[in-house]
């Protein structure tokens, strides 16, 4: 990875740091929602993507934010949810809402650094959720994450990847030709 890259990688961790810190106001605002935990998705179709999981083994949650996506699949039926960001406050967050919503004991959260998938056994996971990562980092680390959980979960494994709207139609064709030699190759 160049300077470059890692500068502008540093710079979003810092950023996504920042935007998952809670406040004290905003945890009391979530402590007094928990009825409700299919509000956590920001859209249906994430929320039946994430609660998909929900029948798999070992579920990977990367990128996990506020982990709204690993409580999902807990909820869902996984017993072993593995939830992972490189923002502190983001794994701290979701630690938060996974007691919430009771689902702590079947989810294990962890800040790691950029290369952290790279450390993974072969064929770990059988469900991966990433979802608004791969198209705000830089291409060469979305690059890798693709390569690495290609490789980081079993053949049969549910791998939902969600993409910001935003993304021009041939950024999303550079991202579909990584996947596949990644998963081919």
């Amino acid at each position: 990875m160049d300077d470059r890259t890692r500068k502008d990688n540093q710079t979003l961790i810092e950023f996504w740091n920042t935007a998952f810190a809670m406040s004290e106001e905003e945890k009391e605002e979530y402590r007094n929602n928990t009825e409700d935990w299919k509000e956590l998705a920001p859209s249906e179709k994430l929320f039946h993507a994430a609660g998909s999981l929900g029948s798999r083994k070992k579920v990977l949650d990367y990128g996990c934010g506020n982990g709204w996506a690993g409580i999902i699949a807990a909820k869902s039926g996984c017993a072993d949810v593995t939830a992972v960001d490189v923002s502190e406050n983001g794994v701290e967050a979701a630690r938060f809402l996974s007691g919430l919503y009771n689902v702590e004991d079947r989810m294990y959260f962890s800040a790691v650094s950029p290369d952290w998938l790279s450390t993974v056994p072969d064929g770990t996971y059988d469900g991966f959720f990433c979802s608004n990562v791969l198209d705000v980092i830089p291409t060469e680390i979305a690059k890798e994450i693709i390569r690495e959980a290609a490789r980081a979960v079993t053949d049969d494994a549910s791998v939902i990847i969600g993409m910001n709207y935003y993304l021009s139609p041939e950024q999303a064709a550079e991202m579909a030709n990584i996947a596949d030699g990644a998963i081919v190759g």
